[in-house]
């Protein structure tokens, strides 16, 4: 029995394609999903490898604390509530 599959499991790239306001919602604020994935990419590229974790350690270890910085700072982007429509929960979730 593979009730645990998560197959259908949406993720922060796809919209569930029975939610016309979930598309709705993303056209009207961000054109299409593919110009909120390129928003939300060039986002965490530009601040998640940034180096504002710099602490005067390790140069990986500035950005790795980069990205965790851009994670934890999400909920104030404008697009987090795409992200919750769509079924995001946080980062720390089940793999």
């Amino acid at each position: 029995d593979d009730d645990d599959d998560d197959d259908d499991t949406p993720t922060t790239t796809t919209v569930p394609s029975d939610t016309t306001i979930v598309t709705s919602y993303i056209t009207q604020n961000f054109e299409s999903p593919h110009h909120l994935k390129m928003l939300v990419l060039t986002d965490y590229f530009k601040h998640g490898f940034d180096g504002s974790g710099d602490d005067g350690g390790s140069c990986i270890d500035g950005r790795i604390t980069s990205s965790w910085n851009w994670t934890s700072r999400i909920a104030k982007k404008k697009y987090y509530h795409s992200f919750l429509l769509t079924g995001f929960t946080g980062f720390d979730g089940d793999f």
